[in-house]
């Protein structure tokens, strides 16, 4: 599809990263070129000059931010995770809640529960 030859190992080597979604490294890319930009202006008539790709790298900064706190909000939120931890408090409480019908109450509960944060996730990432 394109014509990467020239980059076709780096370009595997980025895409076989497992940690795809962790996108921190390249806000300390473009805060790194936002730093150099803004030290190149040595008086205001060049941070006049250099407004615009100023502008453009702190947009950027911001998108990436915004997309961070989407993909860990998500990550956070997992429903699997969440019903993993449900099992397992549940687990931890029948050892002190022995009354089967306390128990059933509070695990009808704790399921609503675990929907409800599931439904909003969903919503969420529409």
């Amino acid at each position: 599809m394109y014509r990467l030859n020239k980059w076709k190992d780096r370009v595997e080597e980025f895409s076989g990263a497992t940690d795809i979604k962790n996108l921190h490294e390249e806000v300390g890319i473009l805060r790194m070129m936002l730093e150099e930009t803004l030290n190149q202006c040595k008086d205001p008539s060049d941070l006049l000059r250099y407004s615009a790709r100023v502008t453009s790298i702190v947009d950027k900064i911001s998108n990436l931010i915004t997309s961070i706190d989407r993909i860990e909000s998500r990550e956070a939120l997992d429903p699997a995770t969440l019903m993993r931890l449900a099992t397992e408090w549940i687990a931890i409480i029948t050892c002190y809640v022995t009354d089967p019908d306390k128990l059933e109450e509070l695990s009808d509960k704790l399921a609503l529960t675990l929907d409800a944060e599931s439904t909003a996730v969903e919503i969420e990432s529409q």
